[in-house]
């Protein structure tokens, strides 16, 4: 028996010393294939954020004139085929209304963005464009009703934190914003909720246009956001056009009259695509609205029309010149 153990010792020793550097070798892999991933997500992530903050590389030094179109899916073109959004189709009409002068329309719409998110998101774009935009047409708020992220009218740890961290702070504020007892009831009922709320925007929404404490609420802070831009543009000397939806939001043409009286903002009312009756522009026989409510590829396309002609009656972009005979 001892010489069978003194056998076997010198052969255990023999694998361990094959295993050993097997195991070393799977975990420097391990830890190699962890750096390359952290590393190929932080260069992605800068390229992402630099592509986000000035889209301008194909934006020649000597064009005539450059639009800025900021703002939420509105702004993006939710809900019509790629290049249909209301900027692609701006830039077309432009054109061609005046083929001796160079238009480039820049759309600088998010999807789910609220006012905060999309003014930083210009703000950023300015400090690092190479060809400075003549005017900028800004069109969010509406999602300010359920995305509090980086909102302006919350202490900034509350506004970079998590969702329930911004209910609670909400909950917490109600009796000095005046908030009602249904929204207290809500924002209650949300801050308690275990998950994130993960459902459309539209059934999501915490405040709303039924109370005027609420209306307020979002006005004020949509006013914030607005200041900000609108000082930003004129320290720049840059025009600055205000775009409303299609449909009412109570507490975005509340704050856009307010920054119109006070500053002499330029307002774009495109409610209801410029028509006085709502059935016939949703029911008709080229319905302008898709099922969700988004304008769908015609909507987009009276939006860019009517942008276009406010913006050159109100004077911010040039007068499309007549081609020569």
């Amino acid at each position: 028996m001892p010489a069978m153990s003194v056998a076997r010792t010198p052969t255990v020793r023999r694998s361990g010393r094959k295993i050993l550097p097997r195991v070393l070798l799977v975990l420097f892999g391990l830890v190699a294939a962890g750096l390359i991933i952290e590393l190929g997500l932080r260069v992605v992530g800068r390229s992402v954020e630099r592509d986000a903050a000035a889209p301008d590389a194909d934006v020649p030094a000597d064009m005539h004139t450059v639009i800025l179109c900021v703002g939420d899916s509105h702004t993006a073109g939710s809900q019509a085929p790629a290049g249909l959004d209301y900027p692609s189709q701006l830039e077309i009409a432009l054109n061609l209304a005046d083929r001796g002068r160079g238009f480039r329309v820049i759309n600088l719409g998010r999807p789910g963005d609220n006012s905060s998110q999309a003014v930083d998101r210009a703000i950023r774009y300015l400090a690092a464009a190479r060809r400075r935009p003549d005017v900028i047409v800004f069109n969010a708020g509406f999602n300010n009703c359920w995305n509090f992220a980086d909102a302006s009218a919350l202490p900034p740890g509350v506004a970079h934190g998590s969702r329930r961290a911004q209910f609670r702070y909400l909950l917490a504020s109600s009796r000095a914003l005046r908030f009602s007892s249904i929204v207290v009831s809500r924002l209650r009922q949300l801050a308690g909720g275990a998950r994130e709320q993960t459902e459309a925007p539209q059934r999501r929404s915490v405040l709303g246009d039924q109370n005027e404490a609420e209306v307020s609420f979002l006005a004020d802070w949509e006013f914030q956001d607005l200041a900000r831009l609108a000082q930003e543009t004129a320290r720049r000397k840059i025009g600055l056009a205000l775009l409303t939806y299609w449909n009412d939001v109570r507490w975005m043409d509340q704050a856009y009259q307010r920054l119109a009286a006070e500053r002499g903002a330029t307002v774009i009312d495109v409610r209801n695509f410029g028509s006085p009756i709502t059935e016939l522009e949703t029911t008709g026989p080229v319905p302008l609205v898709a099922r969700d409510s988004h304008p769908n590829k015609f909507g987009y396309a009276r939006i860019a029309r009517l942008v276009a002609q406010a913006l050159v009656d109100r004077g911010l972009i040039p007068r499309p010149q007549a081609p020569k005979p």
